[in-house]
């Protein structure tokens, strides 16, 4: 999640902690990655914080909240500590970016009724799919939150993945939903 998400990721996160008090809770992102002890100090329902890329992290969290092992042995996490947040070891990064899998937009049942209220839609008001073309940027803007997510590697997809993935997106996502109000 991006920082402009945050104030409503919060509210998301309490909710979901008033109505399932023994959730786990696991956040990522951009925000996230950046500042991981704000995200645990301000969201105390927060189990987890995935660092970075979240792909291969995602998966050992899960594997370890399902066999109760230690999750400080998880790589690319940010944990609860007395102090705020402690880190586990640094995620080694994805390398070869054509070697992960297209999202599963339709296995998401209910993308339509975000994208039919305007959730996920670009400035001209026109329906919008995250895709990522590349990751990492050899600068270091002070402004960006890259450096801390994707590092200053640049790694590109061939540009015929990239087009085979906008090509398959229309055909993968449902029609549209009737509008909730």
């Amino acid at each position: 999640m991006f920082s402009q998400d945050w104030l409503y990721a919060k509210r998301v996160i309490a909710a979901v902690h008033a109505a399932v008090p023994g959730a786990t809770i696991i956040v990522g992102g951009e925000h996230v990655t950046a500042d991981p002890g704000h995200a645990l100090r301000s969201a105390p329902a927060i189990t987890a914080c995935v660092l970075g890329e979240g792909e291969e992290t995602l998966i050992e969290l899960v594997d370890a909240l399902t066999m109760g092992t230690d999750l400080h042995r998880v790589a690319g996490l940010a944990l609860r500590s007395d102090d705020g947040a402690v880190l586990t070891a640094a995620r080694v990064r994805v390398r070869d970016v054509d070697d992960l899998p297209w999202p599963a937009w339709h296995l998401v049942p209910t993308l339509p009724m975000y994208l039919d209220n305007h959730f996920g839609f670009e400035e001209c008001n026109r329906r919008a799919m995250p895709m990522i073309a590349t990751r990492g940027c050899p600068y270091r803007c002070t402004f960006c939150s890259s450096p801390s997510m994707w590092g200053t590697n640049w790694f590109a997809r061939d540009p015929r993945d990239v087009i085979a993935e906008i090509k398959l997106l229309p055909r993968a996502l449902p029609h549209r939903a009737p509008r909730v109000l």
